[in-house]
């Protein structure tokens, strides 16, 4: 279940920018992306609570997969970047983005980091990190593994990172 030393660098780069680390990445999914559909609600750009100069930007790719862009300026004027391409999958009433991140040279990770994804009735968008520590020691050989796994997890604060990584929809004028 650990992702791969090529990938290495986008991951450490995402989780830099989102400031979490010990996020659960997998060859599994939820669902499959084959099926998945995008949710317009969140499409959009997203200030992150707590990151100063830092958006998350969500949009979709096609009617079943999103591409996502984190966002970083830094006080010297620089702006890094992290994309993976998305899509959402449902456990029961709750929703998971799965997260596969693009690499420098185009080429996609082969592992998904898993996130439960919300938008509170205030519009707030909440990614809650699903904890690796939490899966070492359970047995996923499946799609089907995984599922149980975290259907069984979904209500356990010990499968999810400590602290919720939440935002505000910004306008950036390009069209959101």
């Amino acid at each position: 279940m650990r992702f791969r030393l090529r990938n290495a660098a986008v991951l450490i780069s995402l989780f830099l920018l989102l400031g979490v680390n010990g996020c659960f990445s997998s060859m599994f999914t939820l669902g499959s992306p084959e099926e998945a559909k995008v949710s317009r609600i969140y499409v959009g750009d997203w200030a992150l609570e707590g990151m100063d100069a830092t958006t998350l930007s969500i949009r979709s790719f096609d009617e079943k997969s999103y591409v996502v862009a984190l966002v970083k300026k830094d006080d010297d004027g620089s702006t890094k970047f992290a994309y993976c391409r998305g899509f959402l999958a449902d456990v029961k009433d709750v929703t998971f983005a799965h997260l596969k991140p693009l690499g420098e040279d185009g080429k996609l990770g082969d592992e998904w980091e898993l996130y439960r994804i919300a938008i509170t009735d205030g519009g707030e968008i909440v990614l809650r990190v699903l904890d690796e520590k939490y899966f070492k020691d359970k047995k996923i050989n499946s799609n089907d593994d995984l599922k149980k796994i975290v259907e069984a997890g979904l209500d356990d604060d010990a499968m999810y990172g400590k602290k919720p990584i939440k935002g505000r929809r910004v306008k950036t004028g390009t069209g959101t």
